[in-house]
């Protein structure tokens, strides 16, 4: 089976480097017919190929400073807003820090401790006060659910 998967494998490279060398040998035969044509041209008719040519670099030369100058201004707004995004940063951290420190500034007030004990207190007193409720209202409903009979017995223990 390894044997079988290696010999498939082994196949397809072998098919794939055959594919790579016909196209090697067709950009080959490119080549040399382009050297031909290049080698055919006539000596006289270099000046208007020269001219020809130095007339397309100066259009590339243009086109290039166009784009460069197009990349130029690209870059100067990416940096903007870079500066920018940071000056934010800078601003956000600084207004961070002031309340941090009005925080760690701010003096414990004695008249706002003895509020938050008094509330506390008041706390502690209705849970207790809820506590309460809650077991007369289960003894209601202990004497609801024993009847009218128990109304009777509790009347006559009284």
């Amino acid at each position: 089976m390894i044997l079988d998967a290696k010999h498939a494998s082994e196949t397809r490279v072998g098919k794939e480097i055959q594919k790579i060398k016909q196209k090697m040998e067709a950009m080959a035969e490119k080549i040399k017919m382009i050297n031909d044509r290049v080698a055919a041209v006539e000596p006289g008719r270099n000046a208007l190929l020269k001219t020809d040519l130095q007339a397309s670099i100066a259009k590339l030369e243009e086109v290039w400073e166009g784009e460069v100058g197009t990349l130029k201004h690209e870059l100067w707004q990416t940096i903007q807003a870079h500066n920018h995004n940071a000056d934010l940063l800078k601003h956000h951290k600084d207004a961070i820090d002031q309340v941090q420190n009005r925080m760690t500034d701010v003096t414990p007030n004695p008249e706002l401790e003895q509020v938050h004990l008094q509330l506390l207190q008041v706390d502690k007193v209705l849970q207790r006060e809820m506590a309460k409720e809650v077991q007369m209202d289960q003894l209601m409903a202990r004497s609801l659910a024993d009847g009218p009979n128990a109304e009777k017995v509790a009347v006559k223990k009284w």
